[in-house]
């Protein structure tokens, strides 16, 4: 009897398992579209799924899927880009094999204004490891955009306002500096931090809270979770540069200038804002700071705004003044001990580009150069630009010319992407990890 009654215990519990597995399956999904994302699809979905589930995009007619990532319960919402802007999809949601929605959705058609820039030319053949190019359109209308190896966009954000910068940060947001106050140079009045599906996580305004200074080029996302931004500095009606950093809810932590280091002018000599165009924290937590209109590269201290390190020209040290960087931009360290940056050149002065390294001894000053590589003249971008080492090489934005070229470490050009407008940077991004 025993043994029946354990039987049927045992039945019933597989019975009740079996259904709350089903019942696990049995989510509510939706497939949405929205008018500033025209490349990509966004999956809300609501489910406690197991382990073991999967969710899939899946072409209603062909059955093919276009889209499959391990469900989590923790998760309720995915970005899946790389359709073509109006677009008819007709599509199944499944949570395994078992469809939980399906529809059939337009995409947004991307407008006419953006056509050139989507436009992109690709000579050679790109290896980027399956991660996308990241870049920004400086030009209105403006946004943001990913590009695959074969120069065709896989997801895009339109904007209202001028997009400055973009870059994406180490937790898989976006951080991006932007516009609507109509300035010609590089200053910003809005800072945000936003997903990929479009949620603005982090709005920064200035003249709300500690953002009493215009943000001018580039922002970074610290370690700390502050953001530390150049600024525009007004000291006795000349403008000099500093930092301003800023938490999540817009209230100052900590703020700079560099006045007492470039001011007063002597007699005779004038003076030109030193026009910091990038900010890079270090494992520190220190500020590497590039001054273009200087040719010099600082570290600051993010505590007591020591400058730690002062390098470039009329600096002394033992680099020869031909190996010392011109109006550069992108300063970085992608090791402790090096630094990089896209050397841009002049006009007149010098009418080349150069991708610089140098070694950096304990102290953290300059002590060699470690890669000198003369872009081919195609290349040559006497302003902004950028540049980042990857696998195989180096990827290079070459702004001016519009430019995104692959080189491998000798400095060869392996292949180029030809975009339709200037954009600040391009950076490499593994987009869909995220």
């Amino acid at each position: 009897m025993k043994r029946i009654l354990f039987i049927v215990f045992a039945v019933c519990c597989a019975l009740i398992a079996c259904d709350k597995h089903d019942e696990l399956k049995q989510g509510f999904a939706t497939v949405d579209t929205y008018a500033q994302l025209p490349h990509c699809v966004i999956i809300n979905a609501d489910f406690d799924a197991d382990e073991t589930a999967y969710i899939k995009l899946v072409d209603a007619g062909s059955q093919e899927v276009i889209w499959s990532r391990k469900a989590d319960k923790h998760r309720n919402k995915f970005v899946v880009g790389g359709f073509q802007s109006g677009q008819l999809l007709d599509y199944e949601l499944q949570l395994d094999d078992q469809v939980i929605d399906e529809g059939q959705i337009t995409l947004p058609t991307l407008p006419d204004d953006y056509a050139a820039f989507v436009d992109v030319k690709t000579e050679g053949k790109p290896d980027m490891g399956g991660k996308c190019l990241l870049v920004n359109k400086m030009s209105m209308p403006s946004g943001v955009f990913l590009f695959d190896e074969n120069g065709q966009v896989v997801w895009s954000r339109l904007s209202d306002n001028f997009v400055k910068m973009v870059k994406m940060t180490k937790r898989g947001t976006l951080l991006t500096l932007e516009d609507n106050t109509g300035d010609k140079f590089g200053n910003g009045n809005l800072i945000y931090e936003t997903t990929l599906s479009g949620d603005t996580l982090v709005a920064l305004e200035y003249g709300k809270g500690g953002f009493d200074r215009m943000a001018h080029h580039d922002v970074v996302l610290t370690a700390r979770g502050t953001y530390a931004f150049i600024t525009n500095v007004n000291v006795n009606g000349m403008v000099v540069d500093g930092i301003t950093e800023l938490n999540a809810y817009g209230d100052k932590v900590w703020d700079w200038d560099m006045a007492q280091h470039v001011l007063p002018v002597e007699p005779g000599q004038t003076f030109n804002q030193p026009w910091g165009n990038s900010i890079f924290e270090d494992e520190d937590g220190n500020y590497l700071l590039s001054f273009r209109a200087l040719s010099q590269i600082w570290t600051v201290n993010s505590a007591t705004g020591k400058v730690l390190m002062k390098f470039g020209q009329g600096s002394q040290g033992a680099i020869g003044k031909d190996m010392l960087p011109m109006y550069q931009h992108h300063a970085q360290l992608p090791k402790a001990n090096e630094l990089l940056l896209f050397d841009n050149g002049h006009f007149t002065e010098r009418p080349s580009s150069r991708i610089m390294k140098y070694l950096l001894n304990e102290n953290g000053e300059v002590e060699q150069v470690s890669t000198c590589i003369n872009l081919p003249q195609d290349l040559f971008s006497p302003f902004m630009s950028a540049v980042e080492p990857y696998p195989d090489g180096y990827i290079v934005a070459s702004s001016i010319t519009k430019k995104i070229a692959g080189l491998n470490w000798e400095g060869q050009k392996l292949w180029e992407m030809k975009m339709g407008d200037r954009m600040f940077r391009a950076q490499l991004v593994n987009w869909e990890a995220y």
